[in-house]
């Protein structure tokens, strides 16, 4: 099973915590090997807990130029809810300019939307159960991370 970790670090507590969407799941540790083993301690002792809960098929959708708000948010609009489009499209206007890198990938129970605006990394995370989401913002350092996953180009 592959699942996604988002790292942050935290630099006025000097530590680390990983969060995976998939599972709604975060640890900390003092160093991001400590939260790594921690967060893969949490994510096997719930997998174990309810085992076919988590079985899940990953779906990626890659757009390589600047997205066409009209186009691909119309499109994100039907994999999410029509509030998040206009979330990201009043950011469009805000910093005047169109995001880039737009990557979908769906895992089942939730969507997430990764973008980049403003060289600010974006993530959201639809739950289509809930039909909420949460945002997230991703440093230069988490950007190179993904973009070394290969989720941002």
């Amino acid at each position: 099973m592959k699942l996604t970790v988002l790292v942050e670090q935290n630099y006025g507590q000097h530590d680390f915590t990983g969060y995976v969407p998939e599972m709604r799941l975060s640890a900390t540790g003092d160093t991001q090997e400590e939260m790594m083993s921690n967060l893969k301690d949490l994510v096997e002792l719930q997998i174990s807990s309810v085992p076919s809960m988590y079985r899940c098929d990953v779906q990626t959708i890659t757009f390589d130029k600047e997205v066409n708000h009209q186009t691909d948010l119309t499109l994100l609009g039907k994999q999410t809810c029509g509030l998040l489009v206009k979330e990201i499209e009043l950011l469009m206007r805000q910093f005047n300019e169109s995001i880039k890198n737009l990557n979908v990938v769906d895992t089942g129970n939730f969507v997430n939307v990764y973008f980049v605006l403003a060289e600010q990394g974006f993530v959201y995370t639809y739950d289509k159960r809930k039909g909420t989401y949460d945002e997230s913002f991703m440093s230069l350092t988490e950007m190179q991370h993904f973009k070394n996953l290969g989720l941002l180009d």
